[in-house]
């Protein structure tokens, strides 16, 4: 009875998320979860009779097959975390306005991304459409010696393919482009750029290292390989208990910011160290099928490396796409240019821990299971700073110049305005200073996320024991800052 009592204790302290929004940022690294496609997960082979106690001692090897695919509701949540102010819609302006009234007309000033036409008219809506899906599969070896010890190798491969898909409307009629005031390629500031028409065009033009929206992205590669340890300290007919410490070899890709929005493969190239314990209780035995419940709390801290991430000023978000001139010998001969090209700089990330509470309700017959359940993940937010110290020389550049003055600056202003009312940085010194950066706002935020997922399984007992399982599940979270997705796995589990 008292097995029962703690099973249930587990099926209910699962943490409830809160709904927080989180907009404007440069980074995402929410990741595919692997939890229900590894041998060390709660999903053993077990020894259906149980003659020589719940599990079946044997070397055991999976083969998982994975696919997932972002749902609307994700669709949703990730157009609010890339976009600022919580919109889903941007409007973009060109003509430079006059009076702070004037510039609550506008989001964005197109100029800021090399937008010119003739007149000065440009004037249109965007949003982002984004789309993510995954094809993957994980082979895993878990192999038992002395009885109650074992280990176990995980490596799963993934192909992922992401899309921020934006979708401009113009709302001012087509003008012809004008390169009087076109920007500067900030590599050598000697070759002017060509002028650009449509904001959908602005995020793929020559020139724009950084930040970019350019079609489809797509990663193939191996998501991190996992090597534990384990003992199972408990092996009886009505009770398991099994705990394990592991390592994370780091075998995906970390993030170079080209893309607003780059597909990870893995934990973002982070080496790391890892724990966990399942427990596996016979709630009830029938002649016919068995209940059992399981729980697994799991854990990870990842270790610190060195990225490439777009960064924004105090002023607010996106103003890492403020036009800047990247020294003063630029801003003397006024050679405009992308400013994200000087925010994005090498940073230290640290992600820190995650943690990670999953629990299951098996119904067991002699040749047959049934499962559902519900895997809460945390995630904490990452730590960033600076490579290196920061080197004075960018400056946020005038978008609208009086006569006779060249290089203007406007140190105090932020997306979709030109003018304001006072300093926002430290000083009135026009060069960017460090303290006037906002690392945070590259910096992924803490994660609550669940998954909660079903599957049937046939077991086949013999002398090579199998289990084959299909199932699907859905990831979900109330904060934007976590991925909404639906997947399917298939899964063969072989003990010889």
């Amino acid at each position: 009875m008292k097995y029962r009592i703690y099973a249930l204790a587990f099926l209910m302290l699962h943490s409830c998320s809160y709904a927080e929004d989180v907009s404007g940022k440069s980074v995402f690294v929410d990741s595919v979860n692997y939890d229900l496609y590894g041998t060390t997960g709660y999903t053993l082979i077990t020894d259906q009779e149980h003659e020589k106690g719940h599990a079946i001692n044997k070397p055991e090897l999976s083969v998982s097959i994975f696919g997932g695919k972002m749902s609307q509701d994700g669709q949703d949540d990730m157009r609010k975390y890339l976009l600022f102010n919580g919109k889903t819609e941007l409007t973009v302006k060109e003509d430079v306005p006059d009076t702070l009234a004037e510039e609550l007309g506008q989001d964005i000033l197109c100029r800021d991304f090399n937008v010119r036409t003739q007149g000065d008219v440009y004037h249109s809506r965007f949003t982002f459409n984004p789309e993510q899906s995954s094809l993957g599969f994980a082979l895993s070896y878990r192999h038992p010696f002395k009885e109650k010890y074992w280990v176990s190798i995980d490596a799963p491969f993934l192909h992922l393919k992401q899309r921020v898909g934006l979708v401009e409307t113009r709302v001012s009629a087509e003008s012809a482009r004008s390169d009087a005031d076109a920007f500067f390629n900030s590599d050598d500031g000697t070759d002017r750029l060509t002028a650009q028409v449509s904001m959908y065009e602005a995020f793929r033009q020559p020139g724009l290292k950084y930040g970019r929206i350019d079609g489809a992205q797509k990663k193939n590669g191996l998501a991190d390989l996992k090597l534990r340890f384990g003992r199972n300290a408990i092996d009886r007919e009505d009770l398991f208990v099994s705990q394990y410490l592991g390592v994370i070899i780091p075998t995906g890709n970390r993030r170079t910011a080209e893309h607003m929005w780059e597909p990870i493969v893995g934990n973002g190239h982070h080496a790391g160290v890892e724990w966990g314990n399942t427990i596996q209780i016979c709630m009830h035995e029938a002649s016919v099928c068995n209940w059992w419940a399981t729980n697994s709390l799991t854990g990870h801290y990842l270790f610190e490396n060195t990225q490439k991430r777009s960064l924004d000023l105090n002023n607010g978000p996106w103003t890492r796409y403020l036009a800047m001139f990247k020294n003063s010998t630029e801003r003397a001969t006024n050679k405009r240019t992308f400013g994200i090209n000087s925010m994005t700089q090498d940073v230290k990330i640290n992600p820190g821990v995650a943690f990670g509470m999953a629990s299951q309700l098996s119904l067991v017959g002699k040749n047959w299971n049934i499962n559902v359940g519900i895997i809460n993940r945390f995630r904490q937010a990452e730590d960033i700073e600076l490579a290196k110290a920061w080197e004075l020389g960018p400056m946020i550049a005038s978008l609208d110049e009086p006569a006779g003055t060249p290089g203007e600056v406007s140190p105090s202003r932020q997306m979709g305005t030109n003018y304001a009312t006072g300093y926002l940085f430290s000083d009135s010194n026009v060069y960017i200073q460090e303290s006037d950066i906002d690392l945070n706002s590259a910096a992924h935020p803490s994660v609550i996320a669940s998954t909660i997922h079903g599957s049937v399984a046939y077991f086949r007992d013999g002398e090579f024991s199998q289990n084959y399982e299909l199932g699907g599940s859905y990831d979900t979270s109330r904060q934007n800052a976590g991925i909404s997705r639906w997947n399917i796995y298939g899964k063969l589990l072989i003990s010889f």
